[in-house]
């Protein structure tokens, strides 16, 4: 009984110790491609993470933020989706790990992890009418907000915002470098919208998932209409843009992304589904 008293007095006082004893010193990260700072009780050089960091990227080679966004990029980055902050249950944990590209995973690094930059908070209630057209890639969803829109109207479209950000056309700028300072440009633009004198706003995203669409009804109050094009007509629209100038490669990459669309896609109850818009091209 002593004995037992003795070893809990003993090991609370040197979990108190630890407790108040001052953090470990950072250390750059020597995973390759990252500039994190890093507590030094956790090491990306060792034989186990390579070959964990291996083992993931074969299973998982594609950078799942780009294809978010609809492009496919090869990964080259095992990212902790939860910032790990020296926690090597949270560290091993490969349901926290995600693919990434060098470009968004130094983007995610200078947004200081923001998880809400893709579904965004405090957003004030629009006072106009909001309408997210949602579909895969070729679906033509701009096309369709385009050909709707009124002379006061507003589209809001990630695509423009980073072909405006980087001075170039829609397709040829380097999406992993501005994709983050896009988001932040759209969301301050959703957070502005009461200031605006808009009619009324369309929103431009991919959205397969019922729950992003249930978050975008929600958030903005907004109408959802979802353009459930055939893929085929979509890869036909997507081979026939001429200003994608795609190879082979590029032309595979963009059906790898239609498919994932329809793999995730669901649609919510409340949405209006448009089955065969009669639109010539785009995204």
């Amino acid at each position: 009984m002593v004995r037992s008293m003795v070893v809990k007095y003993y090991h609370f006082m040197w979990k108190k110790s630890c407790d108040n004893m001052p953090m470990k010193p950072l250390r750059l990260c020597k995973e390759i491609g990252c500039t994190e700072l890093i507590p030094t009780g956790i090491s990306y050089s060792t034989y186990r993470w390579r070959k964990a960091r291996m083992s993931y990227l074969l299973s998982h080679p594609l950078c799942v933020n780009c294809l978010n966004f609809e492009r496919v990029v090869s990964a080259t980055v095992v990212d902790h989706i939860q910032d790990h902050k020296g926690d090597k249950n949270l560290f091993w944990d490969n349901k926290n790990w995600q693919s990434l590209c060098i470009s968004c995973h130094n983007s995610k690094t200078a947004s200081s992890h923001d998880k809400t930059i893709y579904f965004p908070e405090n957003i004030p209630l629009p006072r106009m009418e909001v309408i997210v057209v949602i579909g895969a890639p070729g679906s033509g969803k701009s096309t369709y907000a385009d050909n709707k829109r009124e002379k006061k109207d507003l589209v809001i479209d990630v695509d423009v915002i980073i072909s405006q950000l980087a001075k170039k056309q829609i397709h040829e700028a380097d999406f992993g470098t501005y994709i983050h300072m896009a988001l932040n440009e759209r969301n301050r633009i959703l957070r502005e919208l009461n200031n605006s004198k808009y009619d009324k706003v369309w929103l431009i995203t991919t959205s397969p998932k019922p729950e992003h669409q249930k978050f975008w009804k929600e958030t903005l109050n907004a109408k959802i209409i979802v353009l459930e094009i055939p893929r085929n007509i979509c890869y036909q629209r997507i081979a026939q843009d001429e200003r994608r100038k795609l190879d082979t490669w590029n032309l595979l990459s963009k059906k790898i992304i239609i498919d994932k669309w329809w793999h995730d896609y669901r649609r919510i109850p409340e949405s209006i589904v448009v089955i065969n818009e009669n639109i010539s091209n785009k995204t």
